[in-house]
């Protein structure tokens, strides 16, 4: 059971709490701090959008909260190109740091091409 002060903290009305999908909630700030929304998951209960104070309450091994400068750092990395002769078709593909796919990448190529 949480503790009083958490449980009152996470009832605490915040602009925030009212945005009901991630999409929103992610484009939202808090009416009373300015601060970004954090939009956070649990498999128990269903996701909430929380204000930045909300989800440093909540605890981390329960719900993962994911903030706005998350998603940004994450569309970063997103790259699309040609895949056809005429660009009609393309591919969009995620830059991530893990361990290159031989399947798909040679990792001894020097260049995407």
């Amino acid at each position: 059971e949480p503790q009083p002060n958490l449980r009152r903290n996470l009832q605490a009305e915040s602009s925030c709490n009212d945005n009901s999908s991630r999409r929103s909630c992610l484009s939202a700030t808090d009416d009373s701090t300015g601060e970004a929304c954090e939009w956070c998951t649990c498999q128990a209960v269903p996701s909430k959008c929380l204000s930045s104070e909300q989800a440093q309450l909540v605890p981390p091994s329960v719900f993962q909260c994911e903030s706005p400068s998350q998603e940004q750092n994450q569309a970063k990395n997103l790259f699309t190109f040609a895949t056809g002769d005429d660009a009609s078709a393309s591919t969009t593909v995620h830059f991530k740091s893990d361990p290159v796919d031989s399947d798909i990448c040679d990792a001894s190529s020097k260049s995407m091409s």
